[in-house]
């Protein structure tokens, strides 16, 4: 999912112990970031992407979830982009022609 975010500005919220940056091969830095900052750290970043460790669905629901992990030990971890923004840049490329209604390519 990050891959295909490109290089979007990245922000981990609670307590980022290096999870990412081996796995995804991280080439710069992600912004640690407290759950009730990450509405500024939006309005900082509005194309960026946060990584969420989450108990209740409620925590997630006011983003949209690119990602989400299937199972729950203790926690789940979701990839999430400020509420509405998916949508807005689908339409953006709709109509700049980039991508058909369908979401492929041209």
């Amino acid at each position: 999912v990050l891959a295909r975010e490109g290089r979007r500005p990245l922000a981990w919220v609670r307590n980022y112990q290096g999870e990412l940056g081996f796995v995804a091969n991280l080439t710069e830095p992600l912004d640690p970031v407290e759950h009730e900052d990450l509405p500024a750290w939006f309005a900082d970043h509005p194309d960026g992407v946060a990584v969420i460790r989450y108990r209740r669905p409620e925590q997630v629901a006011d983003y949209d979830l690119l990602y989400t992990t299937p199972t729950q030990y203790r926690r789940r971890y979701a990839v999430v982009r400020p509420a509405g923004s998916v949508a807005a840049e689908k339409a953006k490329a709709e109509s700049d022609g980039t991508i058909d209604g369908a979401g492929a390519e041209p």
